[in-house]
């Protein structure tokens, strides 16, 4: 049988949480900086770094409930996302877009259902 190593939870305390805080906050500025030093969007460098985060086991594990990334992180990112969006070219890119989304939607629940 092969040995696994698990990461052992742990409650985080204010000071770490605030230290965690602080961290993440200067990585996205200088992603932010790295990105348009590259020209390449923002959100590729924002991901790369937060796998390389994750490859780090200094770094602890939080669990936030899908109530919360709902209601306080979606609503300020699609309200972002609306004022940088061009009305004529979501118009023009209806029909991928649209098939996109049902075609997501189609594969995700039949991904869980199957």
């Amino acid at each position: 049988m092969p040995h696994t190593t698990k990461r052992v939870r742990r409650p985080i305390g204010e000071q770490e949480l605030f230290t965690l805080a602080v961290a993440i906050a200067v990585v996205v500025i200088i992603g932010r900086a790295v990105a348009s030093r590259l020209e390449v969007p923002e959100a590729i460098v924002l991901v790369v770094l937060g796998v390389l985060a994750s490859l780090i086991p200094q770094v602890p594990n939080i669990d936030l409930p899908p109530d919360l990334v709902l209601l306080l992180f979606l609503p300020p990112l699609i309200y972002n996302a609306a004022f940088l969006s061009a009305p004529r070219e979501t118009r023009e890119n209806a029909v991928p877009i649209t098939a996109l989304a049902i075609g997501a939607t189609t594969a995700t629940i039949v991904g869980w259902a199957g």
